[in-house]
C-alpha cells in the first residue's frame, strides 16, 4: 500500500511532479487583458482624410458655379447700381460671350486679337462688378465695339466714352440719349468723323428709337442684325460710303417711320420686305446704285408720305401699285433709267400729293388726264423725258400748282388755255417741245408777284398776247416772258387802264 513508515498515506506516484508544475504555472506572470484603443497614428490618418474631403468639396463647388474667376470671388459687397435693363444674375466673361454670340452670331470675333470686338470685350469684362446686369453690359459692349470699329480716338468729340460712368453721360449729339431707366434710346453721332465699319453689334441696342449716323465715313454693309432693333422709329445713315444691298431684315422694323440712306454706295434691289413697314412715312434712298425693278409690294406701305428713289439704276416701269399710297405728299423719281415707262393713271388717286418729280427718268407715253384730280398738287416736274401727245386740259383743275416744268420732251398740240386758271403759278417751263398754235391770252390772268413763262423752242405762231404783256407791265409784278415769238412792247406804250 501507499503508506509511509510513519503510517501516513503517500501521494500517488507522479503527483509530486504535477504539483511542482502547478506551482510553477501559478508563479508565471499571467497575460494582461485589455480593450483595443486607437493609437496616435490613426488620429492623424482620420485628420488627413477629413482635409482631403473638404478640399475636394471646394473644388467641385467651384467647377459647378462657373470657374472660380477672381471677379466673382472678390466682388464688392457694396450694392451695384440698380439694373434698369433686366437680366441680372451671376455673370462671367464666358457666359457674356455666349450671349453676345447668340444675339449677333459674331462671338468668335471676341477671340481674335486686333478686332474691335476683342478690344471692346476686354474692356467690358472689367465692368462686370460695376454693372452686374447682362442687358446693361450688352449695351456698353455694343457701344464700345462701335467706338473701336470706327476709330473712336479720332472722333470729333468722344468725351466720356469708355469711362466707368454711365454710358448715358457719354458724348452724343442728342441731349437726352437715354430714358429714365438708362436704356439707350437715341444713338446720334451725326457728323462726328466715324471712320470704318458699322459693326453687327449695333443690333444689341434693342431699345433704340433713333439711330443717326449720317455724314460720317462708314464703309461696310448695313448689318443684318439691324432687324433686331424692333423699337426703332428713325434710321438716318445719309452721306456715308455704305455698300452692298439693303438687308431684307429691314422689313422686321414694324415701327420704323423714317428710313434714309441718301448718298451712299448701296447696290442690289429695293427689298420687297419694305412693303411690310406699315408705319413707314419717309423712304429716301436717293443717290445710290440700287437696281432691278421696283417691287410691287411697295404699294403696301400705305403710311408713306414721302418717297424718294431718285438717282439710282432702277429699271422696268413705275408700278401701278403706287396709286395705293394714298398718304403720299412727295414722289421723287429723278434720274432713273426706267425702260420707257409711262406715268400710270393711278397717280390720280393720290389726293394728298403736293410734289411729283420724274425729271430725266425715261418717262414715255402721254400725260394722264387724271393729273387734274390732284387738287393739292403744287409742283409738277417732268422735264427731259420722252413724253408725247398733248398737255391735258384737265391740268387747269390742279389749282394749287405753282411750278410746272415739262421742258425737253416731245409734247405737241396747243398750250391749254386752262393754264390761265392757275392763279398761284410762279413758273411754267414748256420750252424745247413741239407745241403749236398761238400762245393763249388767258396766261395774262396769272398775276402773282413773280412769275416766269418759258415757252421758247416750240412751234408757236403769232406773237406774245397783249394780255400777257399788259400783266407784265401793269400788275406791279416781276413777270418774265421767254416766248420765242417776239417780245412785249415797251411798257411805256401799254395802256394799263383797259
Amino acid at each position: 500500500s501507499n503508506k509511509s513508515s510513519s503510517g501516513h498515506d503517500l501521494p500517488p506516484p507522479g503527483s509530486a511532479e504535477k504539483e511542482d508544475e502547478a506551482v510553477e504555472e501559478r508563479d508565471l506572470p499571467q497575460p494582461l487583458e485589455f480593450k483595443t484603443k486607437p493609437s496616435w497614428t490613426r488620429y492623424v490618418m482620420y485628420g488627413l482624410v477629413l482635409v482631403v474631403a473638404v478640399v475636394v468639396g471646394v473644388v467641385v463647388a467651384i467647377i459647378f458655379t462657373g470657374g472660380g474667376g477672381g471677379s466673382e470671388a472678390s466682388q464688392s459687397t457694396t450694392p451695384a447700381p440698380t439694373p434698369a435693363l433686366g437680366g441680372s444674375g451671376s455673370l462671367t466673361p464666358a457666359s457674356l460671350q455666349a450671349l453676345i454670340d447668340q444675339r449677333t452670331g459674331n462671338g468668335a470675333a471676341i477671340d481674335t486679337a486686333g478686332t474691335a470686338q476683342f478690344s471692346a470685350f476686354q474692356w467690358v469684362v472689367t465692368q462686370i462688378n460695376l454693372y452686374n446686369n447682362r442687358e446693361r453690359l450688352l449695351q456698353r459692349y455694343a457701344l464700345a465695339t462701335l467706338y473701336h470699329a470706327t476709330m473712336g480716338d479720332s472722333w470729333v468729340d468722344s468725351s466720356g466714352w469708355l469711362s466707368d460712368g454711365s454710358e448715358c453721360n457719354w458724348k452724343f449729339r442728342s441731349t437726352a440719349p437715354c430714358d429714365s431707366n438708362s436704356n439707350l434710346i437715341e444713338l446720334d453721332l451725326n457728323e462726328n468723323l466715324l471712320v470704318g465699319d458699322l459693326p453687327p453689334e449695333i443690333g444689341l441696342l434693342t431699345l433704340l428709337d433713333v439711330l443717326n449716323l449720317s455724314n460720317n465715313q462708314l464703309l461696310s454693309a448695313i448689318p443684318t442684325t439691324i432687324g433686331s432693333l424692333q423699337a426703332l422709329r428713325i434710321m438716318l445713315l445719309d452721306n456715308n460710303f455704305l455698300r452692298a444691298s439693303i438687308p431684307t431684315e429691314v422689313g422686321q422694323l414694324t415701327r420704323l417711320e423714317t428710313f434714309s440712306v441718301v448718298k451712299n454706295a448701296l447696290s442690289g434691289g429695293l427689298p420687297s420686305e419694305v412693303g411690310r413697314l406699315s408705319s413707314l412715312k419717309e423712304l429716301n434712298v436717293d443717290q445710290n446704285n440700287l437696281n432691278g425693278r421696283l417691287p410691287t409690294e411697295l404699294g403696301r406701305a400705305t403710311s408713306l408720305g414721302a418717297l424718294n428713289l431718285g438717282a439710282n439704276m432702277f429699271e422696268g416701269t413705275i408700278p401701278t401699285q403706287i396709286g395705293q399710297l394714298v398718304m403720299l405728299e412727295e414722289i421723287v423719281l429723278d434720274a432713273i433709267p426706267f425702260s420707257n415707262t409711262t406715268l400710270p393713271s393711278e397717280v390720280g388717286r393720290l389726293s394728298t400729293l403736293k410734289s411729283l418729280r420724274c425729271n430725266k427718268c425715261s418717262l414715255a407715253g402721254t400725260l394722264p388726264s387724271q393729273l387734274g384730280l390732284l387738287t393739292t398738287l403744287e409742283s409738277l416736274l417732268l422735264a427731259n423725258n420722252l413724253l408725247v401727245g398733248s398737255i391735258p386740259t384737265e391740268i387747269g383743275r390742279a389749282t394749287l400748282l405753282s411750278t410746272i416744268d415739262l421742258s425737253q420732251n416731245f409734247l405737241g398740240g396747243t398750250l391749254p388755255s386752262q393754264i390761265g386758271l392757275l392763279s398761284l403759278l410762279s413758273s411754267i417751263d414748256v420750252s424745247s417741245n413741239r407745241l403749236t398754235g398761238t400762245i393763249p391770252g388767258q396766261l395774262g390772268q396769272i398775276t402773282t408777284s413773280e412769275v416766269t413763262f418759258k415757252l421758247g423752242s416750240n412751234l408757236f405762231t403769232g406773237s406774245v398776247p397783249a394780255e400777257l404783256c399788259r400783266s407784265r407791265c401793269c400788275a406791279n409784278a416781276n413777270i418774265v416772258v421767254d416766248a420765242g415769238v417776239g417780245s412785249c412792247p415797251p411798257c411805256t406804250t401799254v395802256n394799263c387802264r383797259r
